[in-house]
């Protein structure tokens, strides 16, 4: 399962959001794949597959709409055994390679964004709707393309939106205020 975490107000201005917006269509906009299985000493050696977790980013178009991209990337490396793989090592193992992104268009509603929904709301709803509105197409995606390669793949994780803790906010808080510190 694949966790979307937000705090409350990411929560409620998103919520805010999508009261007041409109799905108009979903598309395709992205779509990459590769695998080198040719390259396998042999075919039925086990493969550990990884999934991404999916982002979601916004834009307000000219004509006044929502655009949120969300996108996911399903690896494949061979197992070989070690439980940690460093990026290099992971990069000389990889077999398989999917990146699927989905376009979310939404009509606004006339008039004036407020600055608290144009700060704090659109960047929550693209957060935490756009990956669970596109994760249908993103999942049909992925299938079909492992189907014309003749993969069996684990079914794509579910998505889950839940509020962050407490002292998870606290931690974000404070290594943020570090940061800007140094």
């Amino acid at each position: 399962m694949i966790i979307l975490k937000g705090t409350k107000q990411e929560m409620a201005s998103a919520g805010q959001v999508s009261s007041q917006v409109e799905l108009r269509e979903v598309y395709l906009t992205n779509l990459q794949a590769w695998n080198r299985f040719d390259q396998l000493p042999d075919r039925d050696q086990p493969i550990k597959v990884k999934y991404s977790n999916p982002a979601g980013v916004h834009e307000i178009t000219a004509s006044n709409m929502l655009l949120i991209r969300s996108a996911i990337v399903v690896t494949g490396i061979i197992d070989d055994g070690d439980e940690e793989i460093t990026p290099e090592r992971e990069q000389e193992l990889m077999v398989l390679r999917i990146e699927v992104e989905f376009s979310a268009e939404f009509d606004m509603p006339p008039g004036e964004i407020p600055k608290e929904i144009r700060e704090i709301g659109l960047k929550a709803f693209a957060k935490l709707n756009g990956p669970y509105i596109c994760m249908p197409y993103l999942r049909q995606e992925i299938t079909n393309l492992a189907g014309h390669m003749k993969l069996s793949l684990p079914p794509l994780p579910t998505l889950k939106i839940q509020p962050e803790r407490e002292e998870e906010t606290k931690q974000l808080a404070n290594s943020d205020s570090q940061l800007e510190e140094e």
